[in-house]
């Protein structure tokens, strides 16, 4: 359901949402909005450049924003949304050109002609040269899952391959996969990879690399219509369309999408954010909110149970402001999730609570029983109910 369209003067791109702010990447300007009331959003301040830029990332207050020419990072102090300001600019000496960025725990991978430049980032205020990747890249789309670096050229010819970045200085070859078409966007989530080409959906496993091809290979458009983003929450994918508009397919069973429903949007439907079921378009010039939490239409063959309790995924992981835990139940039951720091002191409860049977979620902050900030380090999720445990390590960076 379209709830709202915020239209205005310039070409919106691309969208984040946290909190009560939309962070929007127009041609030459970082814009920031207050969606607090989505029937009343209105422009609090915005950053413009010189020249068009290529993607935004968040971390705590700090947006970092790639730009093609040899200052090629950017960041930006947001913590007062009426006024972001710069706090450091990273200058490449390597004379390259760059285009889409990517961050890892404290590096920023940025895509260039020649290989990949590898930033700190971990003080926003000196960003310092880490490292280099050397092998001729071209414009290439990028993501991260884990310790598995994406990346596929902007040639036709060229394979998306994969890199283990457990060091993150000196990423290796794992393997490739020709697909054979131009990507327009790659997507990380849950254990998976998602990309889209101009009118194909593409879903990897993004942790076994064996014989590796995609388990899902869905054909979205048959005519001249093009893909232009995607997104991932829950069990659905989220699809743009420039021609018209918003989609959605269902994909608890990853290796068969299926259609759910589709919003035809007023612009030129370009990026798309989604969180707790509202989905934001970058809609050209105009952000539109659309409320999906009432959508119906899902076969009746994927209400299917979890078979046990398991926590499932902590993403991202390492992480800096939040990160979202994921566990599934078999049924309803009492569930305790605590955080443990590495001498097996309870740091925080994120739930002691009755749960239904299905896939649940909860967000930990990075802050302890008495509301600060907890040091970065490794730390452990501890999930229980009845008899059985479940553990998982994550990290917080700062």
């Amino acid at each position: 359901v379209e709830t709202h369209v915020y239209s205005r003067y310039g070409l919106d791109k691309d969208v984040i949402v946290r909190g009560d702010y939309a962070y929007v990447k127009e041609n030459i300007k970082f814009k920031i909005i207050d969606i607090s009331d989505m029937q009343n959003p209105f422009e609090t301040g915005y950053y413009e450049f010189g020249w068009g830029y290529n993607d935004i990332h968040l971390v705590g207050d700090v947006a970092f924003l790639s730009n093609g020419g040899y200052n090629c990072l950017y960041a930006l102090d947001i913590s007062d949304p009426y006024s972001p300001e710069v706090i450091d600019i990273y200058r490449d000496e390597g004379n390259d050109v760059h285009y889409r960025m990517k961050l890892h725990g404290r590096y920023a991978y940025i895509v260039e002609n020649y290989g990949l430049e590898i930033v700190d980032i971990s003080n926003p205020e000196e960003m310092v040269h880490a490292g280099n990747y050397s092998e001729y890249i071209g414009n290439a789309k990028i993501e991260i899952a884990d310790r598995y670096l994406f990346l596929r050229s902007s040639s036709y010819d060229d394979p998306l391959e994969v890199f283990d970045i457990s060091d993150p200085l000196s990423p290796v070859f794992v393997t490739g996969y020709q697909i054979g078409s131009g990507l327009r966007k790659m997507k990380a989530a849950d254990g998976y990879l998602y990309l889209i080409t101009t009118q194909h959906l593409l879903i990897f496993r993004a942790t076994d690399f064996r014989q590796w091809q995609p388990i899902a290979n869905f054909q979205v458009f048959t005519d001249d219509r093009r893909l232009s983003d995607l997104e991932i929450e829950g069990n659905y994918v989220y699809l743009t369309c420039a021609d018209n508009g918003l989609y959605m397919y269902d994909i608890s069973d990853r290796e068969d999408p299926t259609y759910v429903t589709n919003n035809t949007t007023p612009g030129s439907a370009s990026g798309v954010f989604v969180t707790d079921g509202i989905a934001y378009v970058a809609d050209g010039s105009n952000l539109g909110f659309y409320d999906c939490t009432g959508v119906t239409g899902v076969k009746d063959k994927y209400q299917t149970l979890p078979s046990s309790f398991a926590l499932i995924s902590s993403y991202p992981n390492p992480f800096n402001a939040s990160t979202r835990i994921q566990f599934e139940m078999s049924g309803a039951g009492h569930v305790t999730l605590t955080v443990f720091d590495v001498l097996g002191q309870n740091v925080s409860t994120l739930a002691n609570r009755e749960f239904e049977a299905g896939t649940h979620s909860l967000i930990w902050n990075g802050t302890g029983r008495d509301g600060r900030t907890v040091a970065s380090g490794r730390y452990y999720i501890k999930a229980r109910t009845g008899d059985s445990m479940e553990k998982m390590p994550i990290t917080l960076l700062k």
